[in-house]
């Protein structure tokens, strides 16, 4: 995965206060001045994809997925987390049905360099036995020099960053996976006060010893946006959540329990 300067992490946490990666893909979506459709604009269309994405797993319908994804307009500016926010979710979807990642090296010609990159990342993250030989066929030989290690899993990388927390809740959104908000709820324990979190991001700035914890603090204040939105809004977040808070200890489970308690049932999707 790409790194990020301390400058983009400090600021993908104010970004992160969306508090839910849909929205914000609606808002990478929605300012193109490109046409996603000739009979919408392209905030609805981009509102439509991603009500579809977001509970997708309840609807399964790959093909229309694959055809509204092939026409969605290049973001402008370009968000360079994109692409690996809809891999991680079409990734999932290839999983579930390994034609899928036929279909998309078939009709993903036809996308913005968005896309595309998206596409590439979709297969790189699969499991499908035939990944390289699809990168290879929509992408050419350039693309495999970046390409991550067979036996790496997308289920179980480390997450560093408040982009790969993104990730896991595309995953979410593709499976219906509590596993996926499990992971999410993992990062709860590198939660600090928000006093000690402004001092630690102060003297990270001049000390690398510190900036690992850093990370973990920023991740964590994202996670914990994310989750009580979610858990509002989707029961099967909450469910999984509340599965989660059961099962773990110390800190995750604590804040995963405050956070159960927090939401309610009432008016989730």
């Amino acid at each position: 995965m790409k790194p990020m300067t301390l400058t983009m992490i400090a600021s993908a946490l104010g970004v992160r206060r969306r508090v839910v990666f849909i929205l914000g893909l609606l808002a990478v979506l929605a300012v193109s001045q490109q046409s996603f459709a000739q009979s919408s604009s392209p905030a609805q269309q981009a509102k439509h994809f991603g009500d579809e994405m977001l509970t997708y797993f309840r609807h399964p319908n790959a093909g229309v997925m694959v055809d509204e994804l092939v026409t969605l307009p290049q973001s402008n500016p370009p968000k360079p987390d994109l692409p690996y926010i809809l891999g991680a979710f079409f990734s999932q979807v290839v999983n579930a049905d390994p034609m899928v990642g036929d279909l998309l090296v078939r009709k993903g010609a036809a996308g913005s360099p968005e896309v595309k990159s998206s596409i590439v990342l979709a297969l790189e993250f699969s499991h499908d036995p035939r990944r390289v030989e699809l990168i290879r066929t929509f992408a050419g030989n350039d693309a495999l020099k970046k390409v991550v290690p067979a036996d790496w899993d997308i289920r179980t990388f480390k997450i560093t960053y408040p982009t790969h927390l993104d990730m896991m809740w595309a995953c979410f959104s593709a499976t219906g996976d509590s596993f996926f908000v499990g992971r999410i709820a993992e990062t709860l324990g590198g939660w600090v006060p928000d006093d000690k979190f402004r001092d630690l991001q102060a003297s990270a700035k001049d000390d690398p010893l510190l900036r690992p914890q850093f990370l973990k603090a920023v991740v964590a204040k994202a996670a914990i946006w994310s989750l009580i939105s979610n858990a509002k809004n989707i029961a099967e977040v909450r469910v999984a959540l509340a599965k989660f808070a059961a099962g773990a200890h110390g800190v995750p489970a604590t804040m995963a329990a405050m956070i159960v308690a927090r939401t309610q049932p009432s008016g989730s999707r």
